[in-house]
């Protein structure tokens, strides 16, 4: 071999040396942060009982539609898990959920209209 070509072999094994150090780097700092939980949509990160689609707010609080629910006051329950809102609106929630909610609290849900239970 002559010495330009043994200058490009060295070269080449360099440079690729060099990547599989960027490369090895990248990966070794990527680990460090660890895993990230998921994040839902519309989930608030309040209370971990707190259910997508069914959570609870202080009387005070003035909270309007937040991606498809709304909150509302609840004026009376049907077992299992049917709330119903002062204008007669109702909302399924889990059952848990369904026995912690009082009579008279706001409850942010995705309330539908109608006699029955969606």
């Amino acid at each position: 071999m002559t010495l330009f070509a043994e200058d490009i072999v060295i070269i080449a094994a360099l440079r690729t040396r060099r990547a599989l150090i960027v490369i090895g780097v990248a990966v070794a700092s990527a680990g460090c942060a660890g895993p990230q939980p998921l994040a839902l949509p519309g989930k608030d990160r309040g209370d971990p009982r707190e259910m997508p689609g069914s959570t609870s707010r202080g009387p005070g609080e003035n909270v309007g539609q937040v991606n498809g629910l709304d909150a509302k006051n609840v004026s009376g329950k049907v077992p299992p898990a049917t709330l119903i809102a002062d204008d007669g609106h109702r909302c399924v929630v889990p059952e848990p959920r369904y026995r912690e909610v009082q009579i008279g609290e706001r409850v942010l849900c995705a309330w539908r209209r109608g006699d029955r239970s969606p």
